[in-house]
């Protein structure tokens, strides 16, 4: 009964978040002149068929857009019920989960001691691929990203009614850009395509799924009622690495030569370090810690002041930057030491992701003990 009642208000929300994108969708079209066509559009009640219209580059277009509509609905109603049931039943209510595995494992007798010490063998490897038929431009899909936040934003019973109308233009906005985007690719993708589509996904979507990942991973061990501390340093967890077919098919695609690998690996080797240097320069931000209010271990000011030291005036300068926040100071010496994308490294730049590593694991280690 608990499932069918869950079901049934799911059901409810995707009606009712469809009929408000759809409406969006339709006084679009019908602003840009396209009255007949919004007319022909699934799930607006009687609908005025006209095959011609239907069966268009408009049409198919028009079409698109309102099934990945749909999608948004679905896929925001489905977290949306999931959340719910979590907050009923708890992080193990969903098979598959954490929750649900840790769970089992404990069912079965196991420890968290024993749990832990496989815990960080787990290696998951998703292998990426593309397919002329479900690829879409790197544009489209950021207008997708963007209406689908703004459709989970205009949720929250905050917002008062002219703000709602504000962020009911805002999606008509990207609406229309995306109508005049058009998501069809003119000409069969070619593999450097293919290669921009999956970066999309590699530098924004999975970062933060990561991120997101360990968290849930954390909660649900905690809540099976396990020993935090146990998985609280990163090499407790369970590691993820990404492989891609797309640019390295060399038996399998005539047109992926060793040049076109050559360039996907140094396309993603950039991608990586760009999203470092982000989430460095972000951290220092937020790391705005004062040396008046806690000390910062000895051992990390004489690291400060080696790093510094290898940098010669840009360490100097580094150091400059934010006078009394060591740690500010530190994270602006990890950001010089990151490899460069092109050309040669300099002295005290990292040539592999193990240096990088350990720099963070270090800051790890003085914030913990302040």
């Amino acid at each position: 009964m608990a499932i069918s009642n869950d079901l049934a208000r799911g059901l409810k929300k995707v009606d009712k978040d469809l009929d408000f994108m759809m409406s969006c969708f339709v006084e679009v079209l019908e602003q840009l002149d396209h009255k007949d066509l919004a007319g022909t559009l699934p799930w607006m009640g009687k609908r005025k068929l006209r095959g011609v219209q239907i069966f268009s580059y408009r049409g198919v277009q028009a079409y698109s857009i309102a099934f990945q509509l749909l999608n948004m609905v679905e896929e925001n109603a489905s977290a949306q019920s999931k959340r719910l049931r979590e907050d009923k039943n708890g992080l193990a209510a969903d098979p598959g989960s954490w929750g649900r595995a840790l769970n089992a494992l404990k069912d079965a007798g196991l420890n968290d001691k024993q749990i832990a010490k496989r815990l960080n063998r787990i290696h998951v490897e998703p292998v990426l691929t593309a397919h002329p038929t479900e690829a879409k431009r790197a544009t489209v899909l950021e207008i997708h990203r963007e209406v689908y936040k703004l459709l989970v934003r205009r949720e929250n019973n905050m917002w008062t009614v002219a703000e709602q109308r504000a962020i009911r233009d805002e999606i008509k906005v990207a609406l229309e850009r995306l109508w005049r985007t058009g998501e069809l690719y003119q000409q069969k993708p070619e593999v450097q395509s293919e290669l921009r589509n999956i970066n999309y996904f590699l530098s924004k979507v999975f970062p933060d799924a990561l991120v997101s990942m360990d968290l849930r991973l954390r909660q649900a061990w905690e809540a099976a009622g396990f020993e935090v501390a146990r998985i609280e340093h990163p090499d407790s967890l369970p590691q993820i690495t990404f492989g891609t077919w797309v640019g390295g098919d060399r038996d399998g695609h005539p047109l992926v030569t060793s040049e076109v690998t050559t360039r996907a690996l140094n396309l993603f080797r950039s991608t990586a370090i760009a999203i470092c240097c982000e989430r460095l320069e972000t951290l220092g931000q937020r790391l705005s810690l004062g040396d008046h209010l806690q000390l910062p271990p000895p051992v990390f000011i004489r690291q400060v002041q080696k790093h510094a030291a290898a940098h010669g005036e840009e360490g100097e300068l580094a150091l400059k930057r934010n006078i009394g926040e060591t740690w500010r100071q530190y994270i602006n010496l990890v950001r010089l030491r990151m490899p460069i994308v092109e050309g040669e490294l300099k002295p005290g730049q990292h040539q592999s992701p193990e240096g990088v590593i350990a720099d963070l694991l270090f800051l790890r280690e003085t914030l913990v003990e302040v």
